[in-house]
């Protein structure tokens, strides 16, 4: 229908509309503000103000639904006569802009199509569709993203598209998108792109689309600068693309665009620099009239460093410093951020490196220094904390932390500094990572020292830390996985009360499994594959295949004779599930290679058992192996057997006496040497 809607209007070619209308836009959209101003002065009827607060009203509220009915049902009075307000375009503009912030965009999308049937198939003139109103739209659209993702995405595209047909072929300069439509479109995109990616790729895809956006932008410029000024790219819509990149992991591809910034802009500045200088007109500098200078700004580098999340971070934010780019909080926290997964260490010899630790601190300690000129905030100091946490193995440093988070915010010195629940997030991670003896009783302390606080709720990040404390206890509490599954229950409890800040992730239950996976009880497997079996039923989180590799990893190191069967029942129901539509079943290296852990120990436990058979252990290990070496040959990667597998192999084999076992053992290892040691170990 939309395409019968610019046929209905008289339909220019492009260029003449370019030349007829494009030239005009900029100046009636300058005077439209003006224009209705004074028709309102002509007119102020209460009325027409009193409907409007009305309307305000009932958005302010939150509910949308009765100010659309207002509006449609006094815009039906007034045409069959029984009511004398005239509902306008602005009315309409209030309501949809009334869903769009109510993140609900398929009812602002429906309100802005009636609009369009209204003046298109209706012939109500006063209700012509204007930008601001698909701009809310797109903005509604583009805040879905982390939702619906990629199908946000296109419809904000798909709604850009209709506009551009509607201002080329129906000649309506009241839609022509600007730079801001263009941005808020790539923004979209952006956001889409850090979903995750999947089978085919979509947050690839979702990048390739933001830059075609800007693309799109930089052709209509170059095409007409006198009458697309308005649409010529700024640093925001380069830093959004290049925002796109960094989120689905293409940060070297981000980086390049940045350098190709900088590059034009320092063309463009010595070019103008060498014309500047001599005033004859006929000067033979010129400057390259396709040449679009966007210097990138801190925004532009901060993107980047946050891509990188690692030392590479640091690289970036120096290189920032050294083009004369003064740094902000931002900033400083992606690059604590980057710190904080960094794989150096530091070294001491021949030149001794400072540590991630030790350059966290110092560059923690400038921003301090800067006399509130870059003061650090509560993401800062969460950030320094969590780089104590991956590296410092000191926790009463990251409590430190904490503390001086508290002492600034109460004293009045640093009221951006106040902790929140990811800063006892980050505090109990960094017990929960540390070697002290009694760190889950500690990381407990911390968690009810926050439930006092009435202003900090826990989310699901306290809890994730605070069960992944207690996964890592074993060694010293006997009960850590039954105090850690208790606090996963409590977890639900909350969500299921009406908390929704502690959802429940897989990675939570995948804690608790963890816990029961190292747990010296002979029931360890047992409650494991219990405690795997009620997440179906409390149909709360559902498991991943990483969850069924803990539980197989449990059995495998049990001595229970049923083991291998055990773990063979469960990679059946995994494979199953994976092959019915589950993709985040999918077995991988790590799965497979639990598996043959529990045929070599249930081999090596009971091999002389009279119930047991060695020889179908082994038939049933070569069947596993043969699987994973075609797959892996098909472009399967992730099942690409590594020098774990073949050790495995081994295990299972030794203690059979078949006579072909001593063959098959020499060419296992002989595999195993070949495969040395690769990413999938």
């Amino acid at each position: 229908r939309r395409g019968s809607r610019s046929s209905r209007a008289s339909s220019p070619s492009s260029s003449a509309l370019t030349n007829t209308n494009t030239n005009k836009v900029t100046k009636r959209r300058r005077s439209r503000h003006h224009q209705h101003h004074h028709r309102g002065a002509r007119s102020p009827q209460p009325e027409f103000l009193e409907f409007n607060a009305k309307l305000k009203r009932l958005i302010s509220k939150k509910d949308v639904t009765a100010a659309e009915d207002l509006l449609l049902k006094s815009l039906q009075k007034y045409e069959d006569g029984s009511g004398t307000l005239r509902p306008d375009k602005f009315h309409f503009g209030i309501v949809i802009n009334g869903w769009a912030r109510s993140n609900n965009p398929s009812k602002a999308e429906d309100l802005l199509r009636r609009i369009e049937d209204y003046y298109y198939e209706d012939g109500k003139t006063w209700l012509k569709p204007v930008v601001v109103q698909y701009s809310s739209v797109i903005h509604a659209l583009a805040r879905s993203t982390h939702r619906y993702g990629n199908h946000a995405a296109q419809k904000a595209e798909d709604m850009l598209r209709h506009m551009e047909r509607m201002y080329f072929e129906a000649g309506n300069v009241d839609v022509r998108p600007d730079k801001i439509t263009y941005t808020t479109v790539i923004t979209a995109w952006a956001k889409a792109a850090a979903r995750g990616s999947d089978a085919n790729g979509s947050n690839v895809h979702a990048a390739m689309r933001a830059e075609a956006v800007l693309q799109r932008m930089l052709h209509l410029y170059n095409t007409d600068k006198k009458n697309f000024e308005d649409v010529k790219p700024d640093v925001i819509a380069y830093t959004s693309v290049i925002t796109a990149w960094c989120n689905c992991g293409k940060v070297d591809k981000a980086e390049q665009m940045l350098e190709e910034m900088e590059a034009q802009y320092m063309l463009y500045s010595y070019q103008a620099a060498r014309r500047s200088k001599d005033d004859n007109a006929d000067a033979d500098v010129d400057i390259d009239a396709d040449i679009v200078a966007v210097r990138p700004n801190v925004a532009t580098y901060t993107a980047i460093m946050d891509g990188y999340r690692s030392e590479k971070s640091e690289e970036v934010f120096h290189k920032m410093v050294e083009r004369g780019i003064q740094p902000d909080v931002a900033s400083y926290t992606a690059v604590l951020h980057g710190l904080a997964h960094s794989t150096c260490t530091g070294n001491m010899t021949p030149t001794p490196t400072p540590t991630p630790t030790q350059r966290a601190e110092a560059l923690l300690q400038q921003m301090e220094l800067l006399n509130g000129k870059v003061k650090p905030t509560t993401a800062t100091y969460n950030a320094m904390m969590d780089v104590w946490a991956k590296h410092g193995n000191n926790v009463s440093r990251a409590e430190a932390v904490l503390r001086r988070m508290q002492h600034l915010y109460t004293s009045g010195e640093n009221t951006e500094a106040r902790p929140n629940a990811l800063s006892y997030s980050s505090l109990i991670n960094a017990y929960a990572k540390s070697k002290h003896r009694n760190a889950a009783l500690q990381a407990e302390k911390i968690f009810k020292e926050q439930e006092q606080d009435s202003n900090i709720r826990p989310v699901t990040q306290t809890y994730d830390a605070l069960i992944d404390a207690w996964a890592r206890s074993n060694a010293h509490t006997p009960d850590s996985a039954e105090r850690a599954e208790a606090w996963f229950h409590k977890m639900v409890q909350r969500y299921q009360d009406g908390d929704r800040a502690v959802r429940p992730s897989v990675r939570s239950c995948n804690k608790v499994l963890l816990a029961w996976s190292r747990s010296s009880r002979v029931d360890a497997p047992q409650a494991a594959e219990a405690f795997l079996n009620q997440l179906y039923i409390n149909d709360v989180v559902k498991p991943d295949i990483v969850s069924y590799t803990t539980v197989i990893k449990a059995w495998a190191s049990s001595s229970d004779p049923q083991a291998g069967s055990k773990a063979d029942a469960l990679l059946t129901r995994a494979i199953e599930k994976y092959r019915a539509g589950d993709a985040s079943m999918k077995p991988d290296v790590v799965t497979y290679n639990c598996f043959l852990k529990a045929l070599a120990n249930c081999s090596r436990v009971h091999h002389n058992r009279d119930d047991y058979d060695v020889e179908a252990a082994c038939r049933q290990a070569d069947e596993i192996l043969v699987g994973m070496i075609l797959l892996s040959r098909i472009g399967d990667v992730l099942v690409r057997p590594n020098r774990i597998t073949y050790e495995h192999m081994i295990d299972v084999w030794s203690k059979s006496d078949s006579v072909k076992a001593f063959g098959k053992i020499e060419s296992y290892r002989q595999m195993a040497i070949a495969a040395g040691h690769d990413d999938n170990d």
